[in-house]
């Protein structure tokens, strides 16, 4: 008899190589999937698309107008478990790269705080909070509860992300944010902060290692213009490694494969590694020319932290602040109170 775990690792094994083999179909063919995906958003349905975007009248988000508000970015079927806090409208005088409702902020979780005191609270402080922040900048903003979803939570971001590019099919990014996250500066939106592709050119980082294991394996030296299209992720690191929680997707199908990869079962089981930060650096030693695809960008710019180190510790006119870790010194409800107290307030915002 062939013991039950070598076969485990032969079925891992073959998965693996299927999807890596489907991935380099999309890296060679990139240029066919992106013409593809661009025609998509130039289609028209009786005036029902404009600019690629799905709208309807709607007169309660204003009057019609030149300038004024008048159409609701419409959203596609949804899974058990999404809900929309946020609905954007179509601006037709937004000439921002990307457009405000192109963006979507999608809270991916259960609920639950690592905190036992008032965790419903803490739940609501932070739709609230996400709430604020989207309707001040246009945004969309999602709510995945992915206790409905048959995966831990650790693991549940992912098909999260799809099910959300599935909601809204034409959207250029989703910025993928934990709940233990607060938004800290109202007036700052993501295009001027990381965006923007002048911006994002400015803020990606270079000769910068993916892993803390090993340093030869990073970004490259220099960034070109030309070089943005290829960036599908956005995310950060810490005293770890790389963090994931708070990160930007682009929605391309080469990025919904990357999510599929990202979130394949065999990996978990098979105990390769404990979690979706440590599977994404496992891509990066095993596979690097995944990483052509990665941008990693300074904590301070998408992720924050209460901490000493200056690199990563959050200041004054920092977009968000993270308390990754809070539980290990049992400080969550302290530097939670603490920093809401501090954040901007929407009065008009109740749930």
């Amino acid at each position: 008899m062939i013991p039950t775990r070598r076969i485990k690792l032969a079925l891992f094994a073959v998965l693996l190589a299927l999807c890596l083999f489907t991935l380099s179909v999309y890296f060679f063919n990139g240029n066919e999937w992106l013409r593809a995906y661009k025609a998509s958003l130039s289609s028209n349905d009786d005036g029902r698309i404009v600019n690629g975007f799905y709208v309807e009248e709607d007169s309660s988000w204003g009057s019609t107008g030149t300038n004024e508000d008048t159409t609701v970015v419409s959203i596609t079927h949804s899974e058990p478990g999404m809900t929309t806090y946020y609905q954007p409208v179509y601006r037709p005088d937004d000439t921002q790269e990307p457009k405000s409702h192109e963006i979507v902020i999608l809270l991916a979780s259960n609920g639950k705080t690592s905190d036992k005191k008032g965790g419903q609270n803490v739940f609501l402080e932070c739709l609230k909070n996400r709430i604020m922040y989207a309707k001040a900048h246009n945004y969309a903003f999602e709510y995945v509860n992915v206790s409905t979803y048959d995966v831990p939570p650790v693991w549940a971001k992912m098909p999260a992300i799809l099910a959300t590019m599935d909601k809204y099919p034409n959207a250029k990014w989703v910025w993928c944010l934990d709940q233990d996250a607060l938004l800290m500066n109202r007036g700052l939106s993501l295009q001027d902060n990381i965006l923007n592709p002048k911006v994002l050119l400015k803020s990606l980082l270079t000769n910068t290692p993916f892993s803390n294991d090993i340093a030869s394996l990073g970004t490259p030296d220099k960034y070109r213009m030309s070089d943005l299209d290829n960036i599908g992720l956005i995310l950060s690191k810490d005293l770890e490694g790389l963090n994931a929680g708070s990160f930007f997707v682009r929605a391309t199908p080469l990025m919904r494969m990357f999510l599929d990869m990202w979130t394949e079962p065999s990996f978990r089981t098979n105990e390769v590694v404990k979690n979706e930060q440590e599977l994404l650096e496992y891509f990066a030693k095993h596979h690097p020319e995944l990483t052509s695809h990665v941008g990693l960008v300074s904590p301070k710019k998408i992720n924050s932290f209460d901490a000493a180190e200056e690199y990563i510790r959050y200041t004054e006119g920092d977009l968000v602040i993270h308390f990754a870790g809070c539980w290990v010194e049992n400080r969550c409800e302290e530097l939670w109170n603490r920093y809401y107290d501090m954040s901007p307030k929407d009065d008009e915002v109740h749930l």
